[in-house]
């Protein structure tokens, strides 16, 4: 004759080593009806303890480095590499800080401009718009200039070290580029390629489409600039539709 329990599955009425086991296992984390499925067979032990180990490393790896909980679970499974996943963390964070820094913003910090036709404007940005930056020069004089004409900036409290610091590429310094204005046709380098130069420290060297050559470390990445440090400290930022290529030190 059948009873309540056998119908439901659970140990008999009186089954006391089947109710410790049971007990004992859900003493071990798992609930009520998984600590029912191994005493009854239906699945193995080890499935359950190996789920509780992921998870409790799961909840570390969350509380320890901040992984969102899916890609916390897949490197505690094994399925994804923590490195990669903390790589990828800060490139995230570093890009959403930066995505609209700019050079170009209106401020009182004097800099210096390198512009197309390898001439040099120095001054305060006093406004910009999608197009055009608006330049007050230290003459007095207020320019516009259109945003692809602008090669380069960096403060002019660094005019000396930097134009010692600074290099050309004889062929196409000889031989200047004017601004490309199509953006398929400019110099493609991802985010994560930048990115990957900026964390691991490595040397980059620019070269402009006028064959200036600048060398240095990536200091940040924005969506149309790059900043490169310098020696001494000496920052300077890059508008990307300005570069004809990127070399990296081993």
């Amino acid at each position: 004759m059948s009873t309540d329990s056998a119908l439901d599955g659970s140990p008999p009425e009186g089954s006391t080593e089947r109710t410790e086991r049971v007990d004992r296992l859900i003493q071990m984390g798992l609930n009520r009806d998984q600590a029912l499925a191994v005493v009854l067979g239906r699945r193995d032990l080890n499935d359950y303890l190996q789920r509780l180990a992921a998870m409790a490393k799961k909840s570390k790896l969350e509380r320890q480095y901040g992984l969102a909980p899916s890609v916390a679970m897949q490197v505690a499974l094994g399925q994804a590499d923590l490195n990669e996943a903390l790589l990828r963390n800060r490139r995230s964070a570093h890009l959403a800080e930066n995505r609209s820094r700019t050079v170009l913003d209106a401020g009182e910090t004097v800099l210096v401009f390198a512009v197309h036709g390898q001439g040099w404007q120095t001054g305060r940005v006093r406004g910009a718009s999608p197009y055009e930056v608006e330049l007050e020069t230290t003459e007095g004089e207020v320019m516009t200039l259109h945003k692809c004409e602008v090669k380069f900036a960096f403060e002019s409290a660094f005019d000396r070290d930097f134009r010692r610091m600074l290099r050309t590429d004889a062929e196409i310094y000889a031989a200047p580029r004017g601004p490309v204005l199509r953006p398929q046709e400019r110099l493609r380098i991802s985010d994560r390629r930048w990115f990957d130069w900026l964390d691991d420290e490595t040397t980059v060297r620019l070269t402009t489409l006028e064959g200036e050559v600048l060398e240095g470390l990536v200091a940040w990445i924005a969506r149309y600039e790059v900043a490169l440090k310098m020696k001494g400290d000496v920052e300077v930022v890059v508008l990307r539709h300005a570069l004809a290529s990127v070399d990296a030190s081993p």
